[in-house]
């Protein structure tokens, strides 16, 4: 998926922004890998952080180009691996698909100034926690 500046953004972040519409996972703590972590022990990492490799196994998809998703906040998943993830969550937390896609992504238009800075703010706030001390 192509990035580019998106409504007259500048810098690192604007370059982050996909620029055609597409669907995110979402970034919110209770929503997203969050969610899918939630429903099983094994899919959570000792410190609660989703365990990766678990649920891409789990899903049938692909762990290493999983991650990639995750450490790239603003690339979207392939419809493929949205589809799988949608099926094992809404097995695994008994819930209908429907749901279990609302629980994992949003659509993202870059022509909307709301969609435009929600993700940028959310990319601004990783950026700016994955540098601070823990």
């Amino acid at each position: 998926m192509r990035t580019a500046h998106a409504t007259g953004r500048r810098g690192a972040l604007g370059d982050q922004l996909p620029t055609s519409p597409c669907y995110l996972m979402r970034p919110e703590q209770d929503k997203g890998l969050h969610w899918i972590a939630s429903a099983k022990r094994e899919w959570r990492m000792p410190d609660g952080k989703p365990a990766i490799e678990a649920i891409a196994v789990a899903a049938g998809v692909n762990w290493q180009n999983f991650f990639k998703l995750k450490k790239a906040l603003a690339t979207p998943p392939a419809n493929k691996t949205i589809a799988r993830l949608v099926k094992v969550a809404s097995a695994a937390h008994g819930v209908s698909r429907r749901t279990a896609h609302e629980r994992l992504v949003w659509f993202f238009d870059p022509d909307e100034p709301d969609d435009v800075e929600r993700l940028a703010s959310y990319l601004a706030d990783s950026t700016l926690t994955q540098g601070a001390p823990r």
